[in-house]
């Protein structure tokens, strides 16, 4: 089974606002850590910094295992690290009826890197957080670049 690269890890990391507080964007979503979302069942204060560690890799974990649902063959590192990018920001719900899963999967590749800009807006809402890693993760997906 695939996962999560180090490389991507450390770019999600670098490019996600950490904060041991809860804060809310202006998507209206409230994150912790780095770039966890808070769920409606989590009611987190402050965290300690390890705390906000062990719930970047459970969301690092899931997505891991999201994606090898949809992918029972190896895929490129660098796609799939760019396809977990991507699904760490927007979420899974979003991502698999996505116009960039549907053309990856049938093989259009080049096509498919077209729509990861896409994401650089949250439900009609642009975000300069989100167009800047849209930018790094189509560098990583066509060039496979991983310097920020």
């Amino acid at each position: 089974t695939m996962q999560v690269s180090d490389e991507m890890m450390e770019i999600l990391k670098q490019t996600h606002k950490f904060t041991r507080l809860p804060w809310v964007a202006k998507t209206g979503l409230t994150y912790i850590g780095y770039g966890h979302i808070m769920t409606k069942t989590e009611n987190y204060k402050k965290l300690p910094k390890k705390d906000c560690i062990l719930l970047f890799e459970k969301d690092i974990k899931r997505i891991n295992k999201q994606l090898n649902l949809i992918f029972k063959e190896e895929i490129p590192q660098n796609h799939f690290d760019v396809l977990a990018s991507v699904i760490f920001d927007i979420g899974y719900e979003l991502f698999k009826t996505s116009s960039l899963l549907t053309l990856y999967k049938k093989g259009l590749i080049e096509q498919a890197s077209l729509r990861i800009m896409v994401w650089s807006k949250y439900k009609g809402v642009h975000t300069e957080s989100l167009e800047y890693r849209r930018k790094i993760d189509f560098k990583i997906f066509t060039s496979n670049d991983y310097t920020i």
